[in-house]
């Protein structure tokens, strides 16, 4: 048996828009039916059409030729039409000019001549076998059932499958999926449309354009797949103010309040290879994860796993960059804030703060306050008049400060605890005493003194605050006097 397989051709010019002048594509193979007959046709719901805008009638007029038989779609347009010899097509394809066709052919000398054509934009990439059916197709057998030639028994129709689901378009080969950073609704277009600039979305998940995730002027909103956030390396958040920028440099993240930078990490914690694109990561848990630009692993944030119930964005605001879920509450913030010690509160945003030896900070009535000795113990001390220790580090040095310890510090370190620090002759701190609370990266931190006697340790811009640590520390009745006499 002649064995012959026409591919069909990109058959039309690439364009977004649905197949014209029909609204609603049918979709092969459900929708299309072959009918060896007039009656069979018409007890099938498909009246005479001379039109051809339900059926198309494939004819020959040889002797044993078909006279009958008919390619009929349950809705929609399709613009198919027959031609049963080369010059009848050729002048079709002159006159309409927007015609493209696929020979449909047998071994029988007549069916060398005829021709399926279609729309110059049609989106159907239809093949005819004499073969049997094409590997990868969706095929529709194409019989008279009459004839009692076998040579027509393995005759089909074929085409890939369409519609195309969403988050794909239709190729030369069928349907694929939309690339990064691209979208579709499927159907049958043949072309993704981009997200939006500075905006992403995972290979084949962007269905519509708020799939696309990532970040606008002041804020990044989070991928709707996967609920993860990510702030490219070249991007930056600005406030609607100007005063607050989050943006990278030189493998570095930032925050500039007012032209100074307020917070900032950058140093290598975890150099494992990736897949990752460099740039700022949040994931649905609250993880924070940035890479570099050779895409390592630079540092990542964990405390806020597990405390996120809904998904995240990413915000600029004229005080503070901060993670807010769903119901504006933040869950991850780093205010303009600088850190220092005053005279009633030590802060810490980025890096950590040191308390110098003879630094004390005081409650807001000045009764109470907390200093760093020059014996080296951190003492908390109630009444002015009458000083009274009520909790310390027990750090004192038994025969003072030996020789080699160039300074003791108070600090509030990054990881969210209250330590002392020997700083020795190389430079070097050594720990000598820690609160050992849970580690806490979520905001920065503020060390004070309570009136009522208690050194506090607690979260910095969330409201309410979180208490991180404390001495759970009150002054005797006798001790509680507000105000200095």
């Amino acid at each position: 048996m002649l064995l012959l397989v026409m591919f069909g051709r990109f058959l039309g010019a690439i364009a977004s828009t649905p197949l014209t002048p029909g609204p609603v594509n049918p979709a092969w193979p459900e929708d299309f039916k072959w009918f060896v007959a007039d009656n069979q046709r018409r007890n099938a719901g498909f009246p005479d059409d001379v039109t051809g805008e339900k059926c198309v009638k494939l004819t020959e007029t040889s002797p044993g030729g078909w006279h009958d038989n008919y390619v009929c779609w349950e809705r929609g347009k399709t613009g198919l039409k027959w031609y049963n010899d080369k010059s009848t097509k050729e002048d079709a394809e002159k006159v309409e000019l927007k015609t493209k066709c696929i020979q449909v052919s047998e071994s029988i000398a007549a069916w060398r001549d005829n021709w399926l054509c279609m729309p110059n934009e049609s989106r159907y990439r239809f093949q005819w076998s004499s073969a049997g059916k094409i590997a990868g197709k969706e095929c529709i057998q194409i019989w008279d059932g009459a004839q009692s030639d076998e040579a027509w028994k393995d005759n089909y129709l074929c085409a890939f499958k369409l519609p195309c689901g969403g988050g794909q378009y239709i190729s030369a080969s069928g349907c694929e999926s939309c690339g990064k950073d691209s979208y579709s609704a499927g159907g049958f277009v043949t072309v993704c449309t981009s997200c939006p600039v500075g905006k992403t979305v995972v290979a084949g998940a962007g269905v519509q354009i708020s799939d696309c995730y990532g970040c606008d002027a002041d804020r990044c909103s989070p991928d709707n797949n996967r609920g993860e956030i990510h702030l490219q390396q070249t991007s930056q958040l600005k406030s609607s103010d100007g005063n607050v920028v989050l943006k990278m440099e030189d493998e570095v993240i930032k925050m500039v309040c007012d032209g100074s930078t307020r917070w900032g990490k950058g140093a290598a914690k975890d150099d494992e290879e990736t897949t990752q694109n460099s740039g700022l990561y949040i994931t649905p848990n609250g993880r924070m994860e940035f890479y570099g630009k050779d895409t390592r692993k630079r540092w990542s944030f964990e405390d806020t796993t597990g405390s996120i119930t809904s998904p995240v964005s990413l915000i600029a605001e004229s005080d503070r960059v901060a993670l807010r879920d769903t119901t504006n509450k933040i869950v991850w913030t780093r205010t303009c804030v600088e850190g220092r010690c005053s005279a009633q509160y030590c802060v810490q945003n980025s890096g950590g703060v040191n308390m110098k030896e003879g630094s004390s900070i005081t409650s807001p009535s000045g009764n109470v306050w907390a200093t760093l000795q020059r014996d080296g113990n951190f003492v908390l001390y109630c009444n002015k008049q009458k000083p009274r220790p009520i909790w310390n580090t027990k750090t004192q040095w038994e025969n003072g400060k030996p020789s080699n310890i160039k300074e003791r510090v108070v600090r509030l370190q990054d990881n969210g605890q209250v330590s002392l620090l020997d700083m020795n002759e190389d430079g070097i701190y050594n720990k000598v005493y820690s609160s050992q609370n849970s580690p806490w990266t979520r905001t920065g931190t503020k060390l004070q003194v309570e009136d009522e006697g208690n050194l506090l340790l607690s979260s910095l811009g969330l409201h309410p605050e979180v208490v991180l640590w404390e001495t759970g520390t009150s002054c005797p009745n006798g001790d509680l006097t507000y105000g200095i006499e």
